[in-house]
């Protein structure tokens, strides 16, 4: 079977790379509270638990109400911390022009308040990467790490780093990439921080994938997987399970490559991701050609036909339920 004609592993390689910036994601309202209106403080506290238990819509639409709130009571600490939010919110539901706005937002209120956070330099780092602008992501990193990198929190500085060894790799200089990994091995352990850890997994999967070492690649992304969902980050969780099936897939695995492909499609299913979830169990399908495990591919075809139905999408010749 031709490989590479059915699963375009360097361009999804592309895509997939600043992807995994949203693994770190969070929303800045973890930081100790200020006194503020008892408006806005319900409901930026009503949108960090619908963004902590993955309810990314509702976390925006909070978030909205509440940037509203701060702008009628006029903080500046209060609309940087909103936007910022809302803009993390929007990151997790893929719209990166709209996050890219309110960090400028969150920026602009925060110059004329407290200073700019480094939380803020890390997102729009990461959304920098997810428009494809690594040259932009480079900058807000040099910004972010100016002022020494001794001055800043450990996860703080980790953040910091590991993203710019995201960005070396979106900039086609592995070389750099690994010696910033290479240094950050010890200091990522030491913190036991499932996000950290899961970060420099993937990072570590991506320079093996390009070294063609799929095998030892696809198990870092497992390992990303298993700490992403440790962590609940379920969305992060899928992308990881998708590199992972690539990763097997290229090393000529096809049972663990279907298998991860259709876990992944699965969850995306489950998310309404349907179009999404339609290309990757199509992953899923040209694997499992190759894979004696019926168990799989019963897996792999019934969620086909699920999604079949639901968009009206033509059996693959040959195959009926």
């Amino acid at each position: 079977m031709n490989r590479a004609g059915n699963v375009k592993t360097g361009k999804y390689l592309q895509a997939v790379i600043p992807a995994g910036l949203l693994f770190l994601a969070a929303c800045a309202s973890s930081r100790p509270a200020r006194p503020v209106d008892p408006e806005l403080s319900s409901l930026s506290r009503s949108g960090r638990a619908a963004f902590e238990r993955g309810d990314y819509k509702l976390a925006a639409r909070l978030y909205r109400m509440a940037r509203q709130r701060a702008w009628l009571i006029d903080d500046p600490a209060e609309i940087g911390t909103v936007s910022y939010n809302l803009a993390a919110a929007c990151l997790e539901l893929g719209e990166t022009a709209p996050a890219a706005e309110l960090l400028r937002e969150a920026r602009r209120a925060f110059a004329r308040g407290p200073g700019v956070p480094p939380d803020l330099l890390i997102l729009q780092g990461r959304v920098a990467l997810l428009r494809d602008r690594p040259a932009e992501a480079g900058e807000v990193i040099a910004e972010g790490l100016a002022g020494g990198e001794k001055d800043l929190e450990p996860e703080i500085r980790l953040q910091f780093r590991l993203l710019q060894a995201r960005t070396k790799l979106a900039a086609n200089d592995p070389e750099t990439a690994r010696n910033i990994l290479e240094d950050l091995q010890k200091p990522v352990r030491k913190l036991e921080n499932d996000l950290l850890q899961a970060e420099y997994a993937s990072l570590s999967g991506e320079l093996l994938f390009l070294q063609k070492d799929f095998t030892r690649a696809a198990r870092l992304f497992d390992r990303a997987a298993e700490l992403l969902f440790a962590a609940g980050r379920y969305r992060g969780m899928t992308r990881a399970r998708e590199r992972a099936g690539s990763a097997y897939w290229e090393a000529g695995e096809s049972c663990p490559a279907g298998e991860r492909f259709y876990r992944a499609a699965r969850s995306r299913a489950a998310r309404g991701e349907t179009v999404a979830a339609l290309g990757m169990i199509g992953s899923a399908l040209a694997a499992v050609e190759d894979c004696p495990e019926e168990n799989i591919r019963e897996d792999v075809l019934a969620l086909f036909f699920e999604l079949e139905r639901e968009l009206g999408v033509t059996a693959p010749s040959g195959e009926t339920e």
